[in-house]
């Protein structure tokens, strides 16, 4: 390949990575959603991007830029086609966003054109989900999508997988499923469902009905000042933002401060935040001369979760880290009812202990949570591979849900629930009604390598990570993602020695954690 051929394929390449962030950031602007701009006086970035990202918002809808990026991923298609492939030309980091590019555009990536046309638009399937009460009113279309899936894999569920984390395939997603189950239901087997409703009444419910509490941080202002000052550790934030309803919440390279309301609790804001401030920070650190290229974007979608899991459930949720937080916080707003120390243990048990009444896999501890992931990996596994009719599958989805909530969840907890509804079943997340078949694995690949990242940054600490968080430093861990995964963007599996996927490590960190709440091995 020529260098002029190359320089033209990262051109291209350059113009449709800014187009994917932009649509990202109509598309929420469509749908009403709280948004900020970027800002060149209130982040760092180049002040160019800025511009151009703005012209491209203010003078196209997100149907205009999805056009454009439609033709820009053909230019850059055609571009690989026509070009002599002759890269010892090209530099290393040239070279390498070259391949990936043209990778990317032979395989295909996120949700596929045939199903963003049943999910997009003013009646779209992903605007009709969100305002379903019941699954007959979006079945229809969600029919329709698992069969466009159906015929773009051949049935074949890596196929789908593959459009969101194409290093990994259902085989190693099976080992890693089992392994988590295995670890996670004995643990619940062992706990007493008695004991474990007295546990959360005892040292949780109260957090839900102090009312000192509640006007303290509801306040979205003073909320967003604690956590630019104790989440956010100073860091600057040097990319686009904008501002979701339940926390801070990404889009490619954007970050938002907390917004509270009035059907989300506030403590699961802190909550979001923390997981979005992974997903920034991990951004925060990409190669800046590769912006918009593949070497200066995230690894893959199970990295970026495994990031935004190891802030949320490894530094925050922790309770070295709960210690700090909740002394700090309830000094600086002058919260003295109770002390500190009740405070941040009824934090740390209201993230980490488990509410038997929960049935919501965004609101649940890290022990259940791989539950509820498993079960949306098996019932998209067998939406698409299933030989029986797609309406056949969804039409049984609810029992399906219902019945392998109670096998890996309710019955080894020893709770008895009845056949919840549609809004806590099927209609329960947004991915499905986005058109994200295939994405829920990410999230349990996620929380592994995170354990295991966990593990690493401890052991490179003298005196071990806790000692470093129960005093609010996070630096280690900001260090491991810049040096270890962020440098790298999607270069990271060629580059870093960790893309270790060990169920093990998650299985261990279950055991700990239940051991520290409940004193159960």
């Amino acid at each position: 390949m020529s260098l002029e051929a190359g320089e033209e394929i990262l051109e291209k390449r350059r113009e449709l990575g800014m187009l994917e962030v932009a649509l990202q950031l109509s598309r929420s602007e469509d749908s009403s959603r709280p948004h900020l701009r970027p800002s060149k006086e209130s982040i760092q970035v180049d002040p160019d991007l800025v511009d151009q990202m703005n012209e491209i918002l203010d003078n196209s809808t997100a149907s205009d830029i999805e056009r454009r990026k439609n033709r820009k991923e053909g230019e850059l298609s055609q571009l690989f086609e026509d070009v002599d492939v002759e890269e010892d030309e090209l530099e290393y980091s040239s070279r390498r966003n070259v391949d990936i590019s043209r990778n990317e555009i032979e395989r295909g990536s996120g949700v596929i054109p045939q199903v963003a046309d049943i999910v997009e638009g003013d009646n779209g399937l992903k605007q009709s989900w969100g305002q379903a009460e019941t699954f007959d009113e979006v079945k229809d279309d969600f029919i329709q999508m698992i069969e466009e899936y159906r015929e773009f894999s051949g049935g074949n569920y890596d196929e789908v997988l593959a459009l969101w984390e194409p290093n990994i395939d259902s085989t190693e997603i099976e080992e890693i499923v089992e392994g988590v189950k295995q670890g996670a239901m004995p643990i619940l087997e062992d706990l007493d469902i008695e004991d474990v409703r007295n546990h959360w009444e005892q040292n949780v419910d109260w957090l839900e009905t102090d009312t000192e509490l509640h006007e303290v941080f509801e306040n979205t202002l003073a909320s967003q000042e604690l956590l630019a000052h104790y989440i956010f550790g100073g860091n600057p934030v040097k990319m686009p933002v904008r501002i979701g309803s339940s926390g801070m919440e990404y889009g490619n390279s954007i970050m938002a401060p907390l917004e509270t309301v009035e059907d989300r609790f506030w403590l699961k804001c802190f909550d979001t935040t923390a997981h979005e401030f992974g997903h920034t920070y991990l951004r925060q650190e990409l190669s800046e001369e590769n912006t918009f290229l593949p070497l200066g974007e995230p690894p893959s979608e199970a990295v970026d979760e495994g990031v935004a899991r190891l802030y949320q459930n490894f530094v925050f949720r922790s309770k070295p880290f709960q210690k700090h937080f909740s002394k700090t916080v309830t000094q600086d707003v002058g919260l003295d009812k109770r002390d500190p120390e009740e405070y941040g243990e009824a934090f740390f048990n209201w993230f980490n202990a488990i509410n038997p009444e929960n049935t919501e896999r965004i609101s649940a501890d890290p022990i259940t949570y791989p539950l509820h992931v498993a079960i949306r990996y098996e019932l998209e596994k067998e939406l698409i591979e299933s030989d029986e009719p797609a309406e056949d599958i969804v039409d049984d989805l609810g029992n399906m849900w219902n019945e392998k909530f109670r096998e890996y969840i309710a019955e080894p907890l020893g709770a008895e629930i009845e056949d919840m509804p549609d809004s806590e079943t099927v209609l329960q997340d947004v991915h499905w009604g986005k058109g994200k078949m295939g994405y829920f694995p990410n999230y349990l690949v996620g929380d592994v390598l995170a354990s295991g990242w966990r593990n690493a940054i401890s052991e490179q600490e003298d005196d071990g990570l806790d000692s470093k968080l129960q005093e609010g430093n996070v630096s280690p861990v900001n260090d491991f993602i810049a040096e270890e995964i962020s440098q790298y963007g999607k270069d990271f599996l060629q580059k870093s020695d960790y893309w270790e996927i060990d169920p093990e490590n998650y299985v261990q960190f279950m055991q700990e954690l239940s051991q520290e709440i409940y004193g159960q091995k």
